[in-house]
């Protein structure tokens, strides 16, 4: 195997340069050197993974019509019911909860040929910035084994980051997924709302038809190409949206505003001016226009009071899933899909009869109008990720928790400041490295387009990555 990126290693199995059995075997092999170093991957499936690398060998031998990921090795997040595994989201008390089916998302990968290798650790009940739980232990960043890798999607970032698997499927709520992709030096997405699926999830009722407030599941991968591709499989709108399209007009230049900084919600100057050069860098080629300034339509704390509702309401037993549901998708101007599956109608049906009359939900939808105007005038957002690169492990009760920003402590809480906007409006969001800075660890940004634009963000991804490839893993983890 020369590569590690999908679409290459895609390429390698077509020409016959290697076989699906071939990069299980080296993703085993990995595994076996890294994983006692990071601990990213939480449980394994590799009997089963040899057959379905056997069997897609076989089929593609034969000639037979193959799914658009068919033998590429990956991961997903143990948060996921993964049929033949413990879905445990990392709680004790469902240590031996063996599952039977797959989640939504995961039977999907299957459906497209991805051969899953196994599960990718999470801070218990996904509750947490960092990934340590007392069924798994801690998961450590490759780029400073003393650094958290972020959560709760922190083994997924990591195993993908140390080449233990082509790809991961992880799950953000408000930075789940984004703030370890930047914390590990990955690619990642999180999808608009409504473009695919979180059931089959713990936390949630791994047996609801009703899709969950905020929450979406999206892809890690070591390229921006990656992510597009990953993304065409996990489609499962249960929305009305447009059509996903995997390609752009290229001759329009984008325009972007850079949004690094608040008075009251400060990022690391060293962390800012790095963002700043390396921008810097892709704008004389990458055909996009930058723009430094904050949105004249919206701020961050009126963002941030609406997340902590919303978030309470998420996890409150006060209102049912479809009443939570139902309010969000009316606040967003969204419109449910005519159900022709087994998703029950009746659901549908009740959500679509729900008017969001609640006062968040009214702040939600006149804040949401003002979001839409911003997209009017500019393509993409670009803001950071965390208000620092990844911070040494910290397991002190949360609300004692802080990290450093320009020698001046600042509470825990602020690493879901810069994740909010997406969360709340339902906007696609791009994780892109951006290399690693001057304490040696990774630095990333996340591009925000308008609802449905994904393929907007995705490619000002790809327009970065062709200006500066990003350093796939510390050398010791490179395969």
């Amino acid at each position: 195997m020369t590569s590690s990126n999908i679409w290459q290693l895609m390429e390698e199995l077509r020409q016959g340069r290697t076989t699906s059995l071939e990069l299980v075997e080296t993703y085993v092999q990995n595994i076996s050197a890294a994983n006692s170093k990071v601990n990213a991957i939480s449980q394994l499936r590799l009997d089963e993974a040899r057959r379905e690398a056997e069997a897609s060998d076989a089929a593609r031998a034969r000639g037979q019509a193959l799914g658009a990921l068919a033998g590429i090795p990956c991961t997903v997040k143990e948060a996921f019911h993964v049929a033949g595994l413990r879905s445990t989201a990392g709680a004790k008390h469902l240590e031996d909860n063996l599952v039977e089916e797959d989640a939504p998302v995961v039977a999907k990968l299957k459906h497209a040929g991805a051969i899953v290798l196994g599960k990718t650790n999470i801070p218990a009940m996904t509750a947490d910035w960092q990934t340590y739980n007392d069924i798994f232990g801690i998961t450590r960043n490759p780029w400073n084994m003393d650094c958290t890798a972020g959560g709760s999607s922190g083994g997924s970032a990591v195993a993908v980051a140390s080449n233990m698997t082509a790809f991961d499927i992880g799950s953000d709520l408000c930075g789940c997924l984004r703030i370890p992709a930047h914390f590990c030096g990955v690619y990642a997405h999180r999808p608009s709302y409504g473009l695919t699926s979180v059931r089959g999830h713990i936390p949630g009722d791994p047996a609801s038809v009703v899709e969950p407030d905020l929450c979406v599941s999206g892809p890690l991968a070591r390229s921006a190409r990656d992510l597009t591709l990953i993304m065409q499989v996990m489609l499962d709108p249960w929305i009305e949206a447009p059509e996903f399209k995997p390609s752009v007009d290229r001759e329009r230049p984008l325009r972007v505003l850079v949004w690094l900084e608040a008075p009251a919600h400060k990022t690391d100057s060293v962390m800012r001016e790095h963002i700043k050069e390396m921008l810097g860098r892709i704008e004389p080629t990458a055909h996009v226009e930058l723009v430094y300034g904050a949105p004249a339509e919206f701020d961050l704390d009126e963002i941030i009071d609406l997340t902590m509702v919303l978030t309470g309401r998420l996890m409150s037993t006060a209102s049912s899933p479809i009443g939570r549901m139902a309010s969000a998708v009316n606040a967003l101007g969204l419109k449910l899909f005519n159900s022709k599956d087994k998703r029950a109608d009746y659901a549908w049906s009740i959500a679509k009869g729900q008017i969001g009359a609640d006062r968040v939900d009214r702040d939600r939808a006149e804040v949401n109008e003002r979001v839409n105007a911003f997209f009017d005038r500019f393509d993409l957002l670009v803001m950071p990720v965390a208000p620092v690169c990844a911070f040494e492990h910290d397991f002190r009760p949360s609300n004692k928790r802080t990290f450093d920003v320009d020698g001046r402590p600042i509470a825990y809480n602020e690493l879901m400041v810069w994740n909010a906007l997406a969360s709340v409006f339902g906007l696609p969001s791009t994780i892109i490295p951006l290399g690693t800075g001057d304490n040696g660890l990774p630095v990333g940004i996340q591009a925000i387009a308008k609802r449905f634009n994904d393929i907007t963000s995705l490619d000002f991804a790809e327009r970065v990555e062709a200006v500066l490839p990003a350093s796939p893993a510390p050398k010791e983890f490179l395969l």
